[in-house]
């Protein structure tokens, strides 16, 4: 069946055809959607000097963008409910007129080529990074919160890696069991990875060009995740922290192993700083209600966090309240949210945790063009989320970014692997700051679930800056 959309009429009529390419309300939707264009004409009142008054015609266009299909035939989010107001144009009215989060995202046939402003450019750029956009001003997000630079506009068409092609194992042989998936990066040189397998977690640190697991306080062979009660082994598919992993190591997974037949999303959390060798979880936000139907083995695979800094820098839309996002919403939800990939959607899902209720409340739903998403990671220093499919999709990766006019995740750019990564079952992505640039790229991390050739960690090269 095929729903018909509700959309506001926008109070904006002046948008005028010479404009649309420099006026923020507009160039957005021009960039990167297609457009239902009408024209009219009106009549404006022109002054020349003091003694005339003139008539000059102007043809008007309200670009009405229209949301893309995706690639990968998923269904379409649901609009929110126009959110009304006097004056202007909110941020509800805006996405209503936009037509919400974006797919592929195909690019408006008008905007033409590269040129243009970048819709995503960032309240602040951060100066002394590659990609600022110039001295940060009152409010603005900094390079910490994802106060990404301005960037040309590129494609979003499938484009070659943008890095070397070069990529190293980084685990001695068999170091692992097959089963390592969730991947995260803390600098300076430690990595966290989970095995779904195994329910562990494990704490890797760098040693010369490799990395190990760590040997001090009862890591050296990963730590065994239970659920609150003491009990359970979670399917543990990703792994993020918060601001630090002081506060928190974040897990997500699809089900209890111990009860394989039945979904059980979770997202799970663990103090990492507690003593011996298994780690029972703080909280459990059971999210299963919440999120599409699935099945019990193709749930939650990828999760990431974002700082409420860089959210409310852009604007970013609050679904379940149809307005801009506000923090204060959510009580104490860790001072940002949550976003988790499913395998079987090829969806990504923004979720606000209170950690005092235990409540979870969906936020965002955001389109992907990928099949499935196995690898979630959101680049700190620029704000770009970076969602990642395996071998299903012969491991490709989709970058988006917020759209400050929406106040959405749009795509941005899509990417094949690069030549030396092994097309195998690579499920977990990290990716290193931008004060760890070099020659003009940094590492970029993969977790292979399959082990291929009997290594598990690898580690390639991003390009720094706008890619």
């Amino acid at each position: 069946m095929t729903r018909r959309r509700h959309t506001t009429r926008p109070r904006h009529a002046d948008a005028r055809a010479e404009d649309l390419e420099h006026e923020p309300l507009w160039r957005g939707a021009l960039e990167r959607y297609r457009c239902f264009v009408s024209a009219t004409g009106w009549r404006e009142f022109k002054a020349e000097g003091k003694k005339t008054m003139n008539l000059r015609a102007h043809a008007t266009v309200v670009a009405m963008a229209w949301l893309a299909a995706c690639s990968s035939g998923s269904s379409e989010p649901p609009l929110p409910a126009p959110s009304g107001g006097a004056s202007g144009m909110s941020a509800a009215d805006a996405s209503s007129v936009a037509g919400g989060s974006s797919g592929s995202a195909a690019q408006a046939g008008a905007a033409g080529g590269s040129g243009g402003a970048a819709a995503v450019a960032g309240s602040a750029g951060a100066a002394g990074t590659s990609n600022a956009g110039g001295a940060a001003g009152a409010g603005g997000a900094s390079a910490g919160a994802g106060g990404a630079g301005a960037c040309p506009a590129g494609s979003t068409q499938l484009s070659p890696w943008p890095g070397k092609a070069e990529v190293r194992t980084l685990d001695r042989e068999d170091a692992f069991e097959r089963d390592l998936s969730g991947l995260t990066y803390e600098a300076p040189g430690v990595l966290w990875a989970t095995d779904n397998l195994s329910a562990k977690l494990f704490r890797l640190l760098k040693s010369g060009g490799s990395y190990a697991p760590d040997t001090s306080k009862d890591w050296a062979s990963g730590k065994r995740l239970h659920y609150p009660n003491g009990k359970g082994t979670p399917d543990a598919e990703g792994v993020t922290f918060a601001a630090t992993s002081a506060a928190g190591v974040y897990v997500c997974a699809e089900r209890d192993a111990d009860d394989s037949s039945v979904s059980r999303l979770s997202v799970l959390r663990y103090d990492v700083t507690a003593a011996g060798a298994t780690l029972t979880a703080t909280h459990e936000w059971n999210l299963t209600a919440l999120l599409p139907e699935v099945g019990a083995n193709a749930g939650l695979e990828a999760i990431t966090w974002a700082a409420d800094s860089l959210l409310t820098a852009h604007r970013f839309f609050d679904e379940s309240k149809a307005r801009a996002y506000v923090p204060s919403d959510y009580g104490e939800h860790g001072a940002g949210l949550f976003l988790v990939g499913v395998e079987q959607t090829g969806k990504v899902y923004a979720f606000a945790l209170n950690h005092e209720s235990g409540a979870a409340t969906l936020v965002a739903s955001i389109s992907t063009p990928l099949g499935g998403v196995m690898g979630l990671e959101l680049d700190r220093d620029t704000g770009r989320l970076w969602a990642y499919c395996d071998d299903t999709c012969d491991n490709q990766s989709a970058v988006l970014g917020i759209d400050d006019a929406l106040g959405r995740f749009v795509l941005e750019r899509r990417f094949t692997h690069p030549g030396g990564l092994p097309d195998s079952n690579n499920e977990g992505i990290a990716l290193a700051p931008d004060a760890e640039c070099s020659g003009g790229v940094k590492p970029f991390f993969w977790t292979d679930d399959a082990d291929a050739d009997g290594f598990s960690v690898r580690e390639g090269s991003l390009a720094c800056g706008c890619l």
